[in-house]
Formats: structure tokens, sequence, C-alpha cells
């Protein structure tokens, strides 16, 4: 064997020897790792925030005969928080929906349709029942305040307690409702803070006048 030839087998065996020695250094990758893993739809931006529930339609609805003045709290209603001496009623409606809006203001706020101390009933019927859950969760979601803590009344409902902003008023508190195909939204702005069974207590008056 001459010297060239030599030279190239020790080259020979240490290209093979090193290929020997190379390791593959990558580790597997769990499928919850790699870019290609499914997303869960839950984390998805399509998925709703704040989706509405399907809510089914009762079997018994207020009929066209119903007056919804008859669900309004009167005087009576609230001789224990307020002494009323006049009403303001303002009928409303438009297709598909008859409403009225009934307020005793026992303290007005000057120059203003406002009222800084009473109470207000707001009774709206609609004749399809869709139409109804659409208006109950957009008065929700539009409603000022801090949720109050009460029993739910009626079919669903949801409490505020607000804090104005308008001068000479104070501390309020907001009951949106609805039972069977009607929508209450009742407003109670007393001299004190409400405790949440008084407020309860308000709003089941009202619920009860909705029984189809």
């Amino acid at each position: 064997m001459n010297i060239k030839t030599g030279l190239q087998m020790l080259l020979l065996v240490g290209i093979v020897a090193l290929t020997g020695c190379r390791q593959d250094t990558s580790l597997p990758v769990s499928p919850l790792q790699s870019p290609l893993a499914a997303v869960s739809p839950l984390a998805t931006a399509t998925t709703p925030a704040t989706a509405r529930p399907v809510v089914a339609t009762p079997e018994l609805l207020l009929g066209a005969g119903f007056d919804p003045a008859q669900a309004v709290l009167t005087p009576d209603d609230m001789s224990d928080l307020f002494v009323t001496s006049y009403g303001i009623t303002q009928p409303y409606g438009h297709d598909g929906m008859r409403g009225i809006q009934v307020t005793y203001p026992t303290k007005a706020i000057e120059h203003t349709t406002a009222f800084a101390e009473g109470f207000e009933t707001r009774i709206e019927v609609y004749d399809e029942f869709a139409d109804l859950v659409e208006t109950y969760y957009a008065t929700i979601e539009e409603q000022a305040g801090d949720l109050f803590e009460v029993d739910s009344v009626g079919d669903d409902s949801r409490a505020f307690r607000v804090v104005s902003d308008v001068p000479g008023t104070g501390v309020f508190y907001v009951v949106i409702a609805r039972r069977a195909n009607a929508l209450a939204i009742i407003t109670v702005k007393p001299p004190d803070s409400m405790q949440a069974r008084t407020l309860e207590r308000i709003a089941n008056t009202v619920i009860e006048r909705l029984s189809p």
C-alpha cells in the first residue's frame, strides 16, 4: 500500500466515524403544540362573548284584549314608600307592540319632565314572542348601573342599582323583567337606599298582573 492509498483509507474511516456519531437532536412535538393543531371553537373570535340563549315560546301568551295599564304600579302599591299626588300616563306603541308608561313623581327635576323621586312602570305587550325576547335583551344591554342582587321574577329578570349623574337625584333602582309576551321596566327612585326584598316585592306585584 503506498502513502496516497493509506491517506485515502484514513480519510474514509474518519468520515464513517463522524457519520455514526451524528444524532437527531430534534424532540417529538405534541399535536397540542403543533401550529396545525385544531383550535377549540370556544377560543375562536367568531364565538360571541355575550351570546343570547334560545328561549322557547311559552304555551300561554297575553291576548290582544289585554290592557297594559292594568299591570302598572299604583299609589296604593307604593304607599309604604311614597305619598303621591298625581300620575302621568303615556300610551305608546307600533305595529306588533302596544305599551304604556305611567309615572308617579314625588319630587320633580325643575325644567324637565324627569323626576328625582317617585316610581315609574313601563309595560309593553308584543304580538310576536321573538320580538319580546329581542327587546328584553337589548334593554338589559343598554341599561346603566350595576347588577343588584335580587331573586328573579317572572320568566326572567335583571335588577340594577344606578348612581345618577343628574343634579338633584341620587341612587335609584331598575327592574327589567319579562312574563309571557310582555316586558316590564320598573324604575324606583326612593329618598333612601332600598333593600332587595322590597324591590322584589314591587316587581312581583307587576309580574302577577301579567299572568295570561
